[in-house]
């Protein structure tokens, strides 16, 4: 588990301190993609302990973190 802990660090770390610099923004935000991905797999998966099929987090976490990483696309393309 500390192993986990000290990679989602540095993955952090790495998107905080991601810089376009001499990139096409295609390549820059295929980096960033790739980081937020690698980090994603670390996020725990919400369990729904109700019995009748409900509309709580644990159902939407997957559509909530599409949007999201969609939605973040969006925003840095049309900054453009």
């Amino acid at each position: 588990m500390r192993g986990n802990q000290t990679h989602i660090s540095r993955l952090q770390c790495d998107i905080a301190n991601l810089k376009q610099g001499n990139r096409i923004i295609t390549e820059y935000f295929s980096e960033l993609r790739h980081l937020w991905e690698e980090l994603e797999q670390y996020r725990p998966t919400p369990q729904c302990n109700f019995q009748v099929l409900c509309s709580c987090v644990a159902n939407s976490t997957k559509a909530v973190a599409s949007t999201s990483y969609r939605q973040a696309g969006g925003n840095i393309f049309s900054a453009f």
